[in-house]
């Protein structure tokens, strides 16, 4: 459990420190200082849609993979059962040919008197 939770503060640690660097940044305070000549809705209503993108950005994000690999799944799966429906019209073609021989003549009669003589 103590090996947890100095994975958690060191997982802590590493995201304040990179969000003290964020907020130290050139751009981040030009950020700041545009913010700052809105009202405090309006402020709010800024940081709520950038927290909103934050948080629905990989979400709509991660939908689109799920949904490209559906596809792609189901392409993959139709494409193997036209695969065995093609092996299997091949053997049954195969077992045709094979039983075929035994039934039809492989020389063509145009009378009735060459079949009579051939047999």
């Amino acid at each position: 459990m103590k090996a947890l939770m100095k994975l958690f503060k060191k997982i802590d640690q590493f995201i304040f420190v990179k969000l003290d660097l964020f907020k130290n940044d050139s751009s981040f305070q030009k950020f700041n200082d545009l913010k700052a000549h809105f009202n405090e809705e309006q402020q709010n209503t800024i940081s709520q849609v950038i927290v909103f993108g934050v948080i629905i950005i990989p979400f709509i994000i991660s939908g689109f993979i799920y949904w490209e690999n559906y596809k792609i799944k189901r392409n993959i799966e139709l494409k193997n059962q036209i695969l065995e429906q093609v092996s299997l019209l091949n053997s049954n073609h195969e077992a045709l040919n094979n039983t075929s021989s035994q039934f039809i003549s492989s020389a063509a009669y145009t009378s009735r008197e060459e079949l009579d003589n051939k047999n």
